[in-house]
């Protein structure tokens, strides 16, 4: 039987009561007209105490209602405390009530909240654990204490803060908690009053509605705790999709603050295709329950707040379905560094099963290449005045292609070679300038606008100076090539996360999906040789950096040169 039923059942007996006596106290009985006028008042004064009874049984109820459901609807405990006692003095008519809580040393409550006090007591007033008071004795007994005369006490000695108040009698209940007690619940007056078990049951009631909320703030306010300094991102999100939580490690790896993305759809951190794929999953998972990342840990592609993709390792869980505001919960882990160490550990094996045979296979194809194309160099002089223009085309033809492959020998060579770095405090922005400076007039006659946007006080990196200029210009040469018919060329420095990262974005024609441009030999271009970006990732990892891309077709690509800020320590 709930506590609202045991209530309604109360009242139910306590109608009745009275109707039995108000029916009793109506009989006219042999002794006349003054007996029955007598027991007629009798009747009256007892249906009045009942209908008292009943007022106050229904207004500790309603208290406890009342305040069952503040706890429920506010996040401040402290407000919630304060309201209890100003409740609890209201509804049994006391000058005085208190909440004590017991510190963690367990020797001393504090005043942590109430009503009737002096000025400036609450948060500061503590009284003793044991039995130099009604409260300590109350934890040490571990049952409601009722004292109707301080004064005459035995049990216990009365606090100064009793004392000072001229307090006479209370009641102190135990709020609970589940490895230790909260602190209590009491209520005093300065007159000697005797309590009645109803109004005992009334503060133990609220005691128990008080000991789930702290109980309740204490696990919300570990798991923040937990939340706020884990090393990994942590995001929520509601039914919606939108983003309700997300801490400050998450802040650090996207580079948004909580106030940019709250409310905002979590497909802003993904990568595509993740990012257009996450409403149909969570749709289809809400349809079928057919999972696909809830409860795995899964390596996909985050995205920052500026574009930069990166790998992440993500764990998805599902929230209790009761809470409305909170339907999915992810750990999220970067593992750039990891990922950047793995792709180095296969670009030295790479490098390593190669090098011993490409000096050797780069010499064999070198020379015959050479002698070729000074055979081609005197068939044409040879065949100037005699040859139709059908065999000058097929000449031209064969030197374009001897020329292309000794191109192509030599960036294999670039690539197999065990280069040397002259690594120096750099600036990265400085490079971007002078690129920019050298190039501008050639994208101005190719139709390209040129947007430069750097950081101010953008830290050094340490790097191979022309290595890096080397990289950059292939880049934008990349981009160039991907805006025949012009557009716009955006190069963006900014540090993030402890790095400095250059973008270079065009709006040419991007890059087919399925085509890795990293790997060798690939290459978009009708010219290309697919080895420069090949190159390129290993000038980066060289660096202990990263080069990454992203790219929409028909709307452009963006490049994203990564490296770790220098610092002289």
């Amino acid at each position: 039987m709930t506590r609202r039923d045991r209530g309604k059942n109360n009242q139910i007996e306590l109608h009745e009561k009275a109707e039995r006596q108000t029916d009793e106290s109506v009989r006219v009985d042999e002794g006349g007209p003054q007996n029955s006028i007598l027991e007629l008042e009798n009747a009256k004064r007892a249906l009045k105490r009942v209908r008292d009874e009943l007022e106050l049984r229904m207004r500790e109820q309603a208290a406890v209602a009342q305040i069952s459901q503040r706890a429920l609807s506010t996040a401040d405990l402290s407000a919630l405390l304060q309201e209890a006692c100003t409740l609890v003095a209201q509804t049994i008519g006391v000058e005085f009530c208190k909440v004590l809580e017991l510190l963690p040393a367990g020797q001393v409550l504090r005043l942590r909240a109430g009503v009737g006090w002096k000025e400036g007591l609450i948060g500061r007033a503590t009284v003793g654990a044991g039995v130099d008071s009604q409260a300590g004795y109350t934890l040490l007994c571990g049952k409601p204490v009722i004292v109707e005369d301080l004064r005459t006490e035995t049990r216990f000695s009365g606090p100064p803060l009793l004392g000072e108040h001229g307090i006479v009698s209370g009641i102190s209940v135990i709020i609970a908690g589940r490895d230790r007690p909260f602190g209590v619940l009491g209520a005093h007056t300065a007159a000697r009053r005797s309590f009645s078990e109803h109004e005992v049951h009334l503060l133990e009631a609220v005691a128990n509605v008080l000991s789930g909320a702290t109980e309740h703030r204490r696990a919300e306010s570990w798991l923040r705790k937990l939340i706020d300094t884990t090393q990994d991102a942590v995001v929520s999100i509601d039914r919606g999709a939108r983003i309700v939580l997300f801490n400050a490690a998450a802040e650090k790896m996207f580079a948004y603050t909580a106030a940019e993305v709250t409310g905002q759809k979590v497909n802003i951190l993904m990568a595509e295709p993740y990012a257009s794929d996450h409403d149909n999953y969570i749709a289809r998972y809400e349809r079928t329950g057919e999972r696909r990342a809830i409860g795995t840990i899964r390596t996909v592609m985050g995205r920052r707040n500026r574009g930069e993709i990166f790998p992440i390792e993500l764990s998805v869980t599902e929230i209790d379905e009761s809470n409305s505001d909170v339907r999915y919960g992810a750990f999220i882990r970067d593992i750039s560094d990891k990922a950047q160490l793995q792709a180095q550990l296969v670009e030295k094996a790479r490098l390593a099963a190669i090098d011993e045979t490409t000096a050797k296979l780069a010499h064999e194809i070198a020379n015959p290449l050479n002698g070729m194309a000074m055979s081609i160099q005197l068939l044409e002089r040879r065949l100037t005045e005699f040859a139709d223009e059908t065999i000058k085309l097929t000449l031209k033809r064969i030197s374009n292609e001897v020329s292309r492959l000794k191109t192509l020998l030599s960036e294999f060579r670039t690539l197999s070679a065990r280069e040397t770095y002259d690594f120096r405090p750099t600036q990265l922005a400085e490079i971007a300038e002078e690129i920019c400076s050298m190039e501008r007039e050639k994208y101005v006659s190719k139709g390209i606008r040129l947007e430069v946007e750097v950081q101010s006080g953008l830290p050094l990196v340490l790097a191979d100076r022309a290595k890096i200029k080397q990289l950059l210009l292939n880049l934008c040469k990349n981009a160039e090539e991907a805006m025949v018919d012009g557009g716009t060329l955006t190069i963006r420095a900014q540090e993030s996360g402890g790095n400095v990262i250059v973008e270079l974005r065009d709006t040419g024609v991007g890059i087919a999906k399925g085509i890795d441009i990293f790997e060798p030999f690939k290459t978009t271009k009708a010219s290309g040789t697919g080895l420069g970006l090949v190159i390129g990732r290993q000038i980066v990892s060289r660096h202990n950096g990263s080069l990454s891309y992203i790219s929409e077709p028909g709307k452009g690509t963006s490049f994203f040169l990564t490296l770790p800020a220098y610092s002289p320590s």
